[in-house]
């Protein structure tokens, strides 16, 4: 669950705003996030 905080925190969404964003929408933020930071990871690997 620490990933999924990182990710609002990346968003800086309070509890509130979070619930206001639909289901889908959350799953997009994430699949964005995840992909920034799979990306951010392997080039940090590659140094």
């Amino acid at each position: 669950d620490k990933v999924v905080k990182g990710i609002f925190k990346h968003y800086h969404l309070s509890e509130e705003e979070k619930k206001k964003i639909p289901e889908k929408d959350r799953i997009e933020m994430l699949k964005n996030v995840i992909k920034n930071y799979i990306h951010d990871y392997i080039r940090d690997i590659q140094k």
